[in-house]
């Protein structure tokens, strides 16, 4: 039930099942603890569909995870929100939490208010994930991240916005930040990305975990517009890793290239 009062835990884990099966939700303010989402799953989220944290989160839940494959979101005008003022400590409450995952595709999707990342794309030691698109999707107000990707291969942000982080560091809109030296950043491209507003600055780049045997960092960050924030883009740690990374701010025909050494 979309009454903003009746918490849906139980129905829309029962509803999710085992996956491959495609999902409609109509508008409407939904109350849920964490959820799984399985693989081969399609959910299709009508304008107007908030799925909101029912304030009852452990410290290392995240509420929206997929760790599977085959995943299709759409979302437009559809919000995944949390209460932060529920949670004084963690940093792990991820609004969308994509872990080891395989093939998924988010669109239109806003995640907001939470007291870790809006969206996290990484996965376990040796197992990044993979062919990973968000395109329109919106992070706001989230304490830690906009966007943290800490291990991931094939990944594209297309048109996306994250503001008003602020809360717990780095505070950062897009935050890539390895967490062990055999964690991959492997083609991953940011297309007109817009930050705005937070905290930390608008994109970071931290290579401090990596070393010398780390897989080499390939990442393109193509017309980045940036507001009201500073810095705009750093890089951190570049100096322990060979890295191809390129970055161009919006409106601009020149780029800079970096290997060991920031733009």
């Amino acid at each position: 039930m979309g009454d903003g009062v009746t918490d849906n835990t139980i129905t829309f884990r029962a509803l999710l099942g085992t996956g491959d099966r495609t999902i409609h939700i109509s508008a409407g303010v939904y109350l849920t603890g964490k959820l799984d989402i399985p693989s081969n799953t399609i959910i299709n989220l009508d304008s107007g569909v908030t799925i909101e944290d029912n304030g009852q989160l452990g410290p290392e839940d995240r509420l929206v995870n997929i760790e599977g494959k085959n995943v299709y979101i759409k979302g437009a005008g559809a919000r995944v929100i949390s209460n932060r003022s529920y949670y004084i400590s963690s940093e792990q409450r991820h609004g969308i939490f994509i872990y080891g995952a395989t093939n998924v595709t988010i669109y239109g999707l806003e995640s907001s208010n939470n007291s870790g990342d809006g969206f996290y794309i990484g996965g376990p030691q040796g197992q990044p994930s993979q062919e990973i698109v968000l395109e329109n999707c919106l992070a706001s107000n989230n304490r830690r991240q906009g966007l943290s990707i800490t291990s991931a291969r094939n990944v594209k942000v297309v048109d996306c916005e994250f503001e008003d982080t602020n809360g717990t560091a780095p505070q950062f809109g897009i935050d890539l930040e390895p967490n062990y030296p055999t964690d991959s950043l492997s083609n991953i491209v940011l297309l007109r990305p817009f930050t705005d507003a937070n905290v930390g600055g608008g994109i970071q780049i931290c290579l401090t975990k990596l070393d010398a045997s780390s897989p080499e960092p390939t990442i393109d960050i193509e017309n980045h517009l940036s507001e009201n924030e500073s810095p705009a883009f750093r890089t951190v740690g570049l100096s322990n890793v060979i890295s191809q990374i390129s970055y161009t701010v919006a409106g601009s025909t020149a780029q800079d290239t970096s290997a060991n050494t920031s733009p």
